[in-house]
């Protein structure tokens, strides 16, 4: 129900329109009940009576049916008033004068901040061109107002009339350093709209932007970005018009600038004096190449290289590595740093990395067939992998077999126990736990498992004649809400005795298998498998890395909680395969057991407007703690519990550096970084932008194009004189109830 007349007088709240026009049949109600309250009785007398009347009986008839019509369209013009009737732009009588609900939208977004060759920051001109256009509209007409930079959030939801308060809430917003949420300021938008009682023709939305090309342009018109679908769908709220959609572009040409757009660090797990590489990407965002562009990594605060590019062609990255080791405990940082130079955007020339560094991490080996008085059973080829040379085998009531000394190589520290040891080993002690060929497990044991990986531990599975399916999947797997991310089948599957499976497939770009592939010759796929235990991974919580020849997983990974599970469906000594045999083991175990171990590094990595959320032991948590930001200033903290856990919560942070927590006398440094898609400054054009978008649009280039926003083709309300006419109408019915009681009363009109 759109309106009450077709598409003549269309209703704001067309409900209320219905409501008003039932509420009018409330006086005839009343009129019909009143004649039922009286009964009739035949009297002699009364024919004389009714003779007389006869003469005035009709013009009674008529005063009374006029008095019933007056107070039906009293009731019922008002209820229609208050449902806000208007005539639309094409109708006759609509006219100039209407009010128009105006949402600005605001980009306050890092690329903003891009200064060209005069000095002066995009934003600097957006936030003038949103003033200019605040000034072109009407003094009647409501303004909203809301900004793009993440999350993308409404200043003024409601209309605001008060042009002072707008005017100073604008010019109090300042550029940041965080990345857009176009989709998320644009949902806001549509909500501003779509709880707006102005008419649809009435409500007008203005984009003040950059238009960054990677947020608006998507792959292509027939393959719209988020924020373009989502403006897409605010322009089907407004009417039609292409003036109820402006786009303000703000920095036409694109100005040079070269980042740091990466910072990574390529081990998993670092230990004490092991060399670990970090890499930096330098990218060229400009038109022309970037000649002799300096990059410095910076370790603790001390420059540990200096790398000069000599040229990075335009729209191109350029890597570069760098080799270090670090000999204490604890986090550290790397910085990659531009050498200053005169680019659009400074706040991206460097980026930060912070780095947890422990003496040992320890990874629990639980064996299903302990051997006595030799190295040996189910984990002792795992063991050795996970820390060449120095692999200490323990297990009460067994000999200990120590290897000679050697120096280190791994930072992995792994223990061997029986499985009847794993009742009393405590769990939180380690990183990860490896059931190796364990046969099966008590349900407390399970249990503890499940916590385990659910507050952030790594647990890896490989299998055996051991395994008791049955075990696994009542309790690890648990109909698909368990530990375990792969149901395990019925039994295992034979090779034929003179040939093997093989592993023949992996996944490119995962972390396990990254290294092998495109190495045809290596172990990994020349190992022979002579039995696999089948598996049926979960979809949807599941991934399989590694695949035999047959099109069966070899390796399944998964996640459970804060944690990462992975399950190997063959066994890890030589029992099943001939892999253990062969070099490729050693990095393939030892990737296995990477991925699925915790890192603390990864959570003390933000963008700019993330939070930190650093977890707490209930000891730490009674002393000081303290949180400094990039320039020093002291940050909010506060100390929450998750999940029965303490943690410390500091931010969002919205500068991008490192930050410093303390606890105690703990430091923890946190490194806080740019969104790598804000440095590239190209600007999508009016062309591009209307083939997306498909809807009717203005296009308005920089602030110099601003006029005087009109209210010509705006429906009209006509509230207001159908109140008028309201009022009018209760003067002709006191006007008439009057009269009507003079006649009665044998007097004369007044």
């Amino acid at each position: 129900m759109a309106n009450l007349f077709g598409q003549v007088i269309p209703f704001i709240h067309p409900a209320i329109a219905w409501s008003a026009l039932a509420a009018g049949l409330i006086p005839v109600l009343i009129h019909l009940w009143n004649r039922r309250r009286y009964r009739r009785v035949p009297w002699a007398a009364m024919r004389f009576l009714l003779a007389a009347n006869r003469r005035s009986a009709r013009r009674m008839w008529i005063e009374r049916v006029l008095l019933l019509l007056l107070r039906v369209a009293i009731i019922t013009l008002f209820g229609l008033a208050v449902a806000r009737p208007y005539l639309s732009s094409s109708s006759l009588g609509a006219s100039g004068a209407s009010r128009v609900h105006r949402v600005i939208l605001l980009d306050n977004t890092l690329s903003m901040a891009a200064r060209d060759s005069e000095g002066s920051s995009r934003f600097d001109q957006a936030r003038e061109a949103a003033l200019r256009l605040l000034d072109s509209f009407p003094e009647r007409d409501a303004v909203s107002l809301v900004t793009l930079a993440a999350p993308g959030q409404a200043i003024f939801d409601a209309p605001v009339y008060d042009r002072r308060l707008l005017r100073d809430q604008i010019s109090a917003i300042e550029v940041t350093q965080r990345g857009g949420d176009a989709s998320q300021a644009l949902e806001s938008t549509l909500r501003i709209l779509r709880s707006s009682d102005f008419p649809a023709a009435n409500r007008a939305v203005y984009l003040v932007s950059d238009l960054p090309h990677a947020t608006w342009f998507g792959e292509g018109p027939s393959s719209p970005s988020a924020a373009m679908r989502a403006l897409r769908e605010v322009s089907g709220v407004v009417a039609g018009l292409q003036e109820n959609v402006t786009v303000l572009h703000i920095g036409a040409t694109q100005p040079p600038n070269a980042a740091v757009t990466q910072l990574l660090l390529d081990a998993p797990i670092v230990g004490l004096d092991l060399p670990v590489a970090v890499e930096a990407e330098v990218m060229n965002f400009s038109d022309e190449p970037a000649r002799n562009v300096s990059l410095h990594i910076v370790r603790d605060g001390v420059i540990a290289r200096t790398e000069v590019i000599p040229r990075i062609e335009p729209e191109t990255a350029v890597r570069i590595r760098a080799t270090m080791a670090f000999s204490q405990e604890g986090t550290h940082f790397v910085e990659a740093r531009l050498a200053a130079d005169a680019d659009a955007l400074p706040a991206d020339n460097s980026r930060y990395l912070s780095i947890d560094v422990r003496a040992v991490t320890p990874v629990l080996l639980i064996d299903g067939r302990p051997l006595r008085g030799s190295a040996g059973g189910e984990a002792w080829f795992l063991a050795t992998a996970l820390a060449p040379g120095r692999t200490i085998v323990t297990r009460s009531g067994y000999p200990t077999a120590e290897s000679m000394p050697a120096a280190r190589i791994s930072p992995l520290e792994p223990k061997v126990i029986s499985e009847s040891e794993l009742r009393t080993e405590p769990l939180d002690e380690y990183r990860t736990v490896v059931l190796c060929n364990v046969g099966r497990l008590a349900p407390e044991q399970w249990t503890r498992l499940t916590r385990f990986v659910g507050d952030g531990g790594g647990l890896f599975v490989s299998v055996g004649d051991l395994v008791d399916n049955d075990n696994y999947n009542e309790l690890g797997y648990a109909g698909g809400v368990g530990v375990l991310p792969a149901k395990f089948l019925a039994s295992p599957v034979v090779a034929p005795e003179s040939t093997g499976f093989r592993i023949s497939s992996a996944v490119a770009n995962h972390s396990i298998a990254s290294a092998f592939v495109g190495h045809a010759s290596s172990g990994l796929f020349t190992a022979q498998v002579n039995q696999f235990l089948p598996v049926e991974p979960d979809k949807g919580r599941s991934d399989i890395v590694l695949r035999y020849e047959n099109g069966a997983p070899a390796l399944v990974v998964g996640t459970f909680g804060s944690g990462r599970v992975a399950i190997w469906t063959t066994s890890v000594n030589l029992a099943w395969t001939n892999l253990p045999a062969k070099g490729d083991f050693i990095p393939l175990m030892y990737n296995i057991v990477a991925f699925v171990t915790p890192r603390e590094g990864l959570r003390r990595n933000l963008t700019v407007g993330e939070s930190l959320v650093e977890p707490l032991s209930a000891a730490k948590s009674a002393l000081p703690i303290r949180t400094t930001g990039p320039a020093g200033a002291e940050l909010a903290s506060e100390l929450t519990v998750q999940d029965k856990t303490y943690a410390v919560r500091v931010g969002p942070i919205d500068v991008a550096g490192l930050c410093e927590l303390r606890v105690g006398t703990e430091k923890i440094v946190v490194a806080v970084n740019t969104d790598p898609r804000e440095s590239d400054l190209r600007s999508i054009d009016e062309r591009d932008f209307l083939a997306a978008l498909g809807r009717p649009m203005r296009w308005l280039e920089g602030s110099a194009s601003i006029g005087s926003e009109s209210t010509r083709n705006r429906a009209t309300e006509i509230s207001f004189p159908l109140l008028y006419v309201v009022a009018g109408l209760l003067f002709a019915e006191a006007f008439v109830v009057r009269w009507l009681g003079s006649l009665e009363r044998g007097g004369r009109a007044p």
